[in-house]
């Protein structure tokens, strides 16, 4: 008997890493961010497979220290009820980024919640002190719209 695919399971690491591997490569189409103390966090894709979201987030530092990169955490916050976190379920890495340098991880994260339009989700980067807490805020038609066009090409 077959198993179903089960994205948390750690069967799945490879398949996320070569996703991911690719997602680092490809063109970026959007950015969203937030920036704070010299560190700025762009979201530069959203890209789907089954029920993950691939998230490709650029983190900058400008500041003349390491910025070590810690917790990172997508949320949607729901009209009326409280924030509901979509589960990580891969991370391409956690980075030391360097002054002046810049340095792309990919989020993995549960896509099988529905998102719907007064929703607006949340990508919060911390570094690892929590000291530094960004937050990019991400309509849902833009998510939502390349979900659509993800199960569009499926």
């Amino acid at each position: 008997m077959v198993k179903p695919y089960d994205p948390t399971d750690r069967k799945n690491r490879a398949l996320n890493f070569q996703i991911s591997k690719k997602i680092l490569t490809d063109a970026s189409s959007l950015d969203l961010s937030d920036s704070i103390n010299y560190i700025k966090a762009t979201c530069k894709s959203i890209s789907f497979n089954g029920n993950n979201v691939f998230m490709k987030i650029l983190i900058r530092n400008n500041s003349l220290t390491d910025f070590l990169a810690g917790r990172i955490q997508l949320s949607a916050i729901k009209k009326n009820s409280p924030p509901l976190e979509l589960n990580q379920r891969f991370i391409s890495d956690f980075p030391i980024v360097l002054p002046q340098k810049e340095f792309a991880v990919v989020y993995v994260s549960d896509a099988s919640k529905a998102i719907v339009p007064t929703d607006v989700l949340v990508m919060e980067v911390n570094d690892r002190s929590n000291k530094i807490k960004l937050k990019i805020n991400i309509k849902s038609v833009v998510y939502n719209m390349r979900k659509t066009a993800s199960i569009a090409n499926h």
